[in-house]
Order: C-alpha cells, then structure tokens, then sequence
C-alpha cells in the first residue's frame, strides 16, 4: 500500500467520495432495510430476500456488517491515495447498481421498488464521479500538488 498523503490537502471531491461511499451504506440499511415498515417492497429487502429465506437471514446478519466494513476499509484506501480503492468502490458501486435495478424489475410492484432505490441511485453515481475527477486523478497518482479549493 502506499503511504499515507502527509502534507497534503486532501481533494473536495476525494472527500466527497468517502461520504459518499458511507452514505451509499446508511441508505441500504434506512432506505433498503428499514423503510420495508412503511413501504411495501424496498429494494434493500428485497435483495436480501432474493437469495432465499435461509440465505437471507445470513445476509441479514453477515453480509450488511461487511458492506460496513468493506466501505469504512476503501474510505482508508482512499486517503492513502491507493489506486485500486477507486477502481474497487467503483465496480462495488455498479455492481450494486444492477442489483437494485435487477430487484425491481422482479418485484411485484416494480415503480415502488425503483422509486425506493433512486437516492441510492444518485449516492453511487456522486461517488463514482468524484472518484474520476481530476483531482482525483492526481491524487491517486500521487504527481504533483492538489490545487487548492476556490
């Protein structure tokens, strides 16, 4: 790994991306899980439900905790300007994408279940961007000082 950027102003956009990274995880668990008690259908519900009744539970109690961990790890990487954690939230955050999308196509009512993904939509695709700005280039390459902010 490379060592951390000391003496470096960190990018706006690098900050936004690690919001963005934590956002995208507070909005699978509030806006995916928890809303299915106000609303029939959410795409995090039924992502989950989409593995099985067995599976899902594990899910449930295994693999949310890790998509917390995993995006707390790559907000780590990117700090420390390591090139492979914008190209791994990047294929996370399609990856996720087309999983949602997926899910609402194969719900019983399709419009509810995008409709509930939309913000978690837009949240993928900030972080996405800000990942591939060109301060974001040049601080993930390490060349040359970041410009300040205006």
């Amino acid at each position: 790994m490379t060592p951390p950027r000391e003496g470096r102003d960190k990018p706006r956009s690098i900050s936004l991306a690690q919001a963005g990274l934590w956002l995208q995880f507070g909005y699978l668990v509030g806006g995916g899980l928890l809303s299915s008690a106000f609303v029939p259908y959410p795409f995090g519900a039924l992502m989950l439900a989409a593995a099985g009744d067995g599976l899902a539970v594990l899910l449930l109690i295994v693999g949310v905790p890790a998509l917390g961990m995993g995006a707390g790890l790559l907000t780590l990487m990117i700090a420390d300007g390591f090139p492979g954690a914008r190209t791994a939230a990047t294929v996370a955050s399609l990856v996720l994408a087309a999983a949602a999308v997926a899910v609402s196509f194969a719900s019983p009512i399709p419009w509810i279940t995008f409709a509930t993904a939309l913000p978690w939509f837009a949240l993928q695709a900030m972080t996405v961007v800000n990942l591939r700005t060109a301060e974001a280039d040049r601080w993930f390459s390490g060349s040359g000082p970041v410009a300040p902010e205006p």
